[in-house]
């Protein structure tokens, strides 16, 4: 009997993504791959593609729609369903898994004809209780890594064709991906992947052996488009695969319709490997590398690897607290909605399940968090979203992130501020409503573990990734994992960490000659232990907290009631009188437009550009300073009610990416500092941050 290869691709771009960005993948991936599909009607596999995705291509690339269409008609493809904006599933709540699948499983029936069977687990992040609500939705199978099946005490031995996994008595098919192939296409010549199914058969009977993995690996990864288009590796492949007949290329549904499951599997909570590294706390990440890359010299890590669970998705909330804001104001409007029925605006679901699309809430080898066009279209249609329901109170404590302290949100018709009690009384978020902008989008320098040097033999390339191909020589490309060593060791002199979370009104002392920038530990290793940050109280009018040395600060925060406007006022007292120095306001300010040349900023008196966000300025006895996004036609005016030193600075983070570094505007960063007089015992002072248009 042939072993069936189980062939199938994963076609995703993030909610957000710029148009050039997708017409590049469409043209270097997407369109390609089918064109060679359809010359090879018998290597028949498996496809997935996010509905916005495919709504995308189906919008502004009708043809390609159309082939894929041909393909399923044919019997050659067998398309995948999935939430519809490629959310994580087990990370939103069960009414949204089911209406997102819905939404997906209603495109590809009006689209392509049919509705799926199998679902695309997005990031493979699995949890046993999404078998109860897949079965719900007629779901048949799912794809998940060898893994998962590993990490559950299976031997690699057994892991072919598929196997049942049941939750309160429902069922699903679970297909486990083969690692060993998944780093030799198309990374290695195509006789190296026939190889190892050949010995895969022989040496332990295998059935099936199943290769599903992203589309973007067959044309816009670095290197790949060449590969597999111009030295024709992707047709090579599938005409080698027709032309053994030890071989036979099928859909999982064909499968399953000759094949019984290998019998019952119950897996944990996990991802694939590599995430597991990833959503670690970046110490414990750089811990697991190591240990890795020391069971990799000793040759044992297939052994020890069923044993190294590291995180699990989830830890990404607790290691990002933006990606955690993001994810419980879902939650709370995912809450909302439901409470209304059938009530709700359409339009408020579709928003929310916009804001789902799973690509801003964490951070791997591809940017996702660290983008800010990513982090701003969630805010975008969360609020949204929120302009769609019945307005909030004006003013309410409530602990909507889930840490257990009450956040304070206040509520305008124009404006949404969330103020971080826990953070020392900051706003960490302020929403215009009519842009449907989060200012407060804000992303710290903070130390990842790639950030740290590693050593020649802690840089190789995972054995995965160099297995040798039949004419015993390693592929010229290489795959996204092992891009990141050079470029981040240029980009290491960038690498500085905020010893505070950027946030709009944070009050700073200034001791004498301290300098007016941003306070930060130096980067490339891990910083020590950040200065501790003080809760501040809420009395129900003033925020109070302590403010070193001897002085307590009492904070007013407030909306206008008819502009988009914050105010801020500070009172300062200290009994024994003021200390020398200086007292500052932080406001950092997270602009759509970045410091692209379509932002700027100007001083007060003076519309005209005085220069871009990305440069670093200040100006004394300054009354304010605005900020401008033209992408958004938002100008933020920073008013002071008496002048100041006023600083200006771009923050910007190192993060990896598929393509080694980015070094990456996140923010703008403004300090307002006032001299304090010593024998006075009190200070006074006041601010507004006001949104009009350009």
């Amino acid at each position: 009997m042939p072993i069936h290869l189980l062939f199938g691709i994963h076609c995703h771009q993030p909610v957000g993504n710029f148009d050039s960005v997708l017409e590049r993948e469409v043209g270097r991936a997407y369109a390609p791959f089918l064109e060679v599909a359809e010359a090879f009607p018998d290597f028949h596999f498996s496809a997935h593609y996010s509905g916005w995705l495919l709504a995308w291509i189906g919008d502004h690339y009708p043809a390609v729609l159309d082939r894929l269409a041909r393909l399923v008609a044919r019997g050659q493809v067998e398309v995948m369903t999935g939430g519809f904006y490629e959310p994580i599933l087990s990370a939103i709540p069960r009414p949204d898994r089911a209406s997102q699948i819905e939404r997906h499983q209603a495109f590809l029936e009006s689209h392509v004809g049919v509705r799926a069977r199998g679902l695309w687990l997005t990031e493979r992040v699995w949890e046993p209780e999404l078998v109860s609500d897949l079965a719900r939705a007629n779901i048949d199978y799912v794809t998940v890594d060898d893994y998962h099946f590993q990490a559950a005490g299976f031997d690699r031995a057994q892991l072919t064709g598929c196997f049942l996994t049941e939750d309160s008595g429902s069922r699903v098919a679970v297909f486990p991906i083969d690692m060993q192939l998944r780093y030799l296409t198309p990374f290695h010549p195509p006789e190296a992947a026939i190889d190892y199914l050949l010995a895969a058969r022989k040496r332990w009977g295998w059935s099936s052996a199943t290769i599903a993995d992203d589309g973007e690996k067959y044309g816009t990864w670095p290197g790949t488009h060449a590969l597999a288009y111009k030295e024709r590796w992707l047709a090579r492949f599938m005409e080698q695969v027709g032309a053994c007949p030890e071989i036979r290329a099928s859909t999982f549904s064909e499968y399953r319709a000759t094949h019984d499951p290998q019998g019952l599997a119950y897996l944990p909570n996990t991802s694939y490997f590599e995430m597991s590294e990833w959503s670690l706390p970046a110490i414990q990440a750089a811990q697991m590398v190591r240990l890795v890359t020391e069971e990799e010299r000793r040759g044992r890590l297939d052994a020890v690897k069923p044993f190294l669970s590291g995180g699990i998705w989830k830890g990404f909330l607790v290691k990002y607290p933006e990606s955690n804001r993001m994810h419980k104001r879902g939650l709370t409007l995912s809450q909302r909605i439901e409470a209304l029925g059938p009530q709700v605006d359409d339009g408020a679901v579709a928003e929310l399940h916009a804001a789902q699309a799973n690509d801003a809430y964490w951070h791997g080898v591809f940017g996702g968090l660290y983008l800010p066009h990513l982090r701003h279209t969630v805010w975008r249609h969360l609020n949204q979203c929120e302009a769609l329901l019945p307005p909030l109170p004006a003013r309410e404590l409530r602990d909507e992130d889930s840490d257990g302290h009450a956040e304070l949100h206040l509520n305008s018709t124009t404006l949404h501020a969330t103020v971080d009690l826990a953070g020392g009384g900051v706003v960490s978020e302020l929403s215009d409503r009519e842009s449907a902008t989060n200012f407060g989008a804000t992303l710290p320098r903070r130390f990842e573990h790639y950030h740290l040097a590693p050593d020649a033999e802690a840089s190789a390339p995972p054995p995965e990734a160099a297995t040798a191909g039949s004419d015993g020589e390693r592929s010229v490309v290489r795959t996204i994992h092992d891009n990141g060593g050079t470029a981040m060791a240029q980009a290491r002199t960038e690498m500085v960490y905020d010893l505070f979370p950027p946030a709009i009104g944070r009050l700073v002392y200034l001791a004498p000659g301290e300098p007016v920038t941003p306070r930060v530990a130096p980067g490339g290793h891990p910083p020590a232990a950040p200065p501790a940050t003080v809760a501040a109280t809420y009395d129900g009018n003033l925020i109070h907290h302590p403010l070193a040395p001897s002085m307590e600060a009492a904070v007013a925060i407030e909306l206008d009631d008819h502009r988009a406007r914050l105010l801020l006022t500070y009172h300062l007292h200290a009994g024994g009188g003021l200390p020398p120095g200086r007292v500052a306001v932080e406001i950092c300010l997270a602009l759509p437009g970045c410091d692209s040349p379509a932002t700027y900023y100007a001083w007060p008196g003076d519309p005209a550009p005085a220069g871009g966000l990305g440069e670093a300025v200040e100006r004394d006895n300054a009354f304010g300073v605005d900020l401008v996004d033209t992408t958004i036609g938002r100008r933020l005016q920073i008013r002071l009610a008496d002048p100041a030193l006023v600083a200006l600075a771009p923050m910007r983070t190192v993060s990896q990416s598929e393509a080694g570094a980015d070094i990456c505007y996140q923010q703008s960063w403004v300090m307002a500092a006032w001299p304090l007089v010593p024998v006075a015992n009190t200070w006074h002072g006041a601010l507004t941050v006001e949104i009009t248009h350009v």
